[in-house]
Formats: C-alpha cells, structure tokens, sequence
C-alpha cells in the first residue's frame, strides 16, 4: 500500500471514530459567548459573536455606561454552535463605555448561575476633545482601541502649561498593534537641551494607569533577528537626544510609547542619519527659540508587514512596515512643511534619507489621516495658503532651505 493510500485509511477510521462517539454520546455544552475582539474602537463596526449551547437560548445587554449601542441580528435560536452578526454603535462621547452581553439557555444554571456573559468596552471619543497644539494630527474614529496621551518634561501626564510647564510629547497608542501609530512633539534648541543624562527602559504609566498592556522592554530589546540577524533595537520614535533638556525628559523619551522594534541597521543608518537632520534643522541660527519652531510628527505602520519579533515569550509585535517623519516649519509668520516615508527594509537601511522626502499631502495619502490640521487656527493662513504649505513642487528644495 503507498504512503499516500494508508494516509487515507488512517483519516477514514479516525472520522468513523469520531461519528459513532458523536451518535452514542451526547457532548455537553454550557452556555459559551466568543468575540475575535471584546475591546471595541470609537468608530464601531462590525464582528461575528459565535454563541454555543446544548439548548435553545436568548441573548440580552446589560449597559455599565451608555444604553443601546450594541445590536444583534438575531436575539434567539436553537441548541448548537452558531454565529450571528453583532453590531456596534460609534462612541460620540469621551468616555470609554461598556456593556455584558448575556446568554440564557433552558439548561442552565450551572452552580447556580443562570446565564453565561461576556463583558466589552468601547472606546471613547477623542475627535475634538485634543489640545491644539500645531504637530497634533487628526484623529478621527475608528474601529481599533487606541489610547491617546501626552506628558510633560517631568515624564507624568501633561496637564495644562499652568501645572505642567513645557509639553513634552504627546502618543496614539494602538492597543492591539502594541506600537503607537505617532508621536507628536515641538522641536527647537531650548526644548531639546544639551544636557547627557543616563536613561532607563521603563513601563509607560499612563498606559499602566488605564490597564493597557505594553511590552516589557526593561531588560531586553524586542525579540527575534531583524534582516542582519542582529536582535531588533529599541527604536525611538521621538529620538532620545531630542530630550536632554532634564533627566526626566531622558526617561520618559524610553518608554514603550515612544519605542518600537525596528532593525538594527535601520536604526543606526537611514533613520538616525534622518533624526540629527531634523535636529540640526530646528537647532539652526536661522531659528529663534523664543519664537520659532520645527513641529514634528514621527511614526509607524504595520500595514503589510509579516514579520514578528519574539518578545521573550511574552506578546509577539508585528515590526512596522515603514516609519515617518511629518515636519512643520514655523519660523516668525512663515510656515513650510515636508514630509519622510521610510520603508522599513534592508535595502532602505543605508539609503540616503532624502530619496524618501514628500509634500505632506502625498504623505497624508500614504498614511489615510490629515498631518498639522490645526493650521486651520492660525488666523493669518486661508485654506489656499495651507494648501500650498502641504503641498509645494519641491519639497527638496523647502527642506534645503531651512
């Protein structure tokens, strides 16, 4: 008999198995409620629920915070394993909110329970509510869980310049990506201080104040061998040497928030040769500190990336696919702005950074969300003026200038 032949004997005997335990015996199931993701993004969206009971069952909500924002396509149905369409209302409100979905079936309680619940919480609404600081991007809603937060220079959560002073940066965290998708910061010779403070791989504390999970890089840098089989770095979003205006600044420019695993040649070649670039740009004698400022919007996509680091056996992170870099030139009432898109490769990690330059509406494009869009409120610019600011025929020839 072939290989292939007793392969399939061995298949067929295990499949009678299985149906003659499946007629002599009854396979009991308490009520079980199953959703691919129980944290729900602002924007809503759609998921299937599979719901599975050895009898007939009804399903219900029960809302912590906020009333009918979840729907069902249907609310009952009979013993067995099905799936049904769950659907979930935008969040318009700031806070997160939640709800415990609730099934009852006609064979329960269990222990005296007469149902089986599954909690969620969406999350709320950040559109309107950000500060209108000129690096913010927009943030509009979306069906993933994000976590937006900014500090001050003391590495604790910004407040307002009253309490906090000078802001430091400011993150969008994706929750399940386990990256932010940005940082935002001002940039100028003042801010970033010349100060050689030692540093630290420490947890990001608004993150562990809202119960969000976070990598630990403390001890180690991201698991697995980039393309040069070198562990993944560390990578800064915002670089380290972009805050050495205090010892705290230094620490919290390390926290998971402002780091993603990025290839050790990458880091050391194309993006760090892009980062003193930037720095030299808002540290130039043609920038006033007391007046002028470099806004910079630096970040990641994951988007079209296979590859994963190994986190020392914790949650694996998907390595970006690419980085950016989005800047705002202010420098007395003129504006002017370019952009940087780094593929994330081996072949880009030696590269001369300023192959990759752009307007920020080609940008804007690449990334599908509007970069500096509280130029709005700058009184002396129309729309016209902005438009030209995002998009000038030579952006090399803009950077070139500063």
């Amino acid at each position: 008999m072939s290989i292939k032949r007793f392969i399939q004997a061995l298949v067929a005997v295990a499949l009678g198995a299985a149906v003659a335990v499946s007629c002599e015996q009854k396979i009991e199931r308490i009520p079980v409620l199953t959703l691919e993701n129980t944290t729900i993004g602002n924007g809503g969206g759609s998921q299937f629920l599979e719901v599975a009971s050895d009898s007939d069952w009804t399903i219900s909500v029960e809302y912590g915070m906020g009333t009918g924002w979840v729907h069902f396509s249907q609310t009952s149905g009979p013993a067995g394993i099905m799936n049904i369409a769950v659907t979930f209302d935008p969040n318009e409100n700031k806070s997160v909110r939640s709800a415990t979905i609730k099934l009852k079936t006609a064979s329960y309680p269990v222990e005296g329970k007469s149902w089986g619940t599954l909690k969620i919480k969406q999350a709320g609404s950040l559109a309107g509510t950000l500060p209108q600081w000129l690096e913010l991007p927009a943030i509009e809603a979306t069906e993933k869980m994000m976590v937006f937060g900014s500090y001050d220079m003391e590495g604790v959560k910004y407040k307002n310049r009253a309490e906090s002073g000078l802001r430091n940066y400011s993150f969008y965290w994706d929750v399940d990506g386990l990256v932010s998708i940005w940082v935002a910061y001002p940039l100028n010779k003042d801010l970033y201080g010349n100060g050689k403070y030692d540093y630290q791989w420490t947890a990001d504390p608004i993150l562990t104040e809202q119960g969000v999970y976070q990598p630990d890089i403390t001890e180690h840098s991201y698991g697995g061998r980039d393309w040069n089989d070198d562990l993944w770095n560390r990578g800064h979003q915002m670089a380290r040497a972009d805050r050495q205006l205090t010892q705290a600044s230094v620490m919290s420019s390390c926290y998971p928030t402002n780091i993603t695993p990025q290839g050790s040649k990458f880091n050391g070649g194309i993006w760090g040769s892009l980062e003193v670039a930037v720095r030299n740009k808002a540290g130039s004698s043609k920038m006033d500190p007391k007046k002028d400022t470099l806004y910079v919007v630096t970040g990641c996509t994951q988007e079209g990336s296979n590859t994963w680091t190994s986190s020392y056996y914790q949650r694996e992170v998907k390595v970006p696919s690419a980085y950016f870099k989005a800047l705002l030139r202010k420098q007395g009432t003129n504006y002017s702005a370019v952009g940087f898109y780094l593929p994330h490769n081996a072949e880009t990690e030696t590269d001369n950074y300023m192959n990759y330059i752009y307007p920020i509406s080609e940008l804007e494009t690449k990334l599908g969300y509007k970069l500096f869009v509280n130029l709005e409120l700058v009184p002396e610019l129309d729309a016209a003026a902005i438009a030209a600011i995002k998009s000038p025929a030579d952006p090399t020839a803009v950077f070139n200038a500063w």
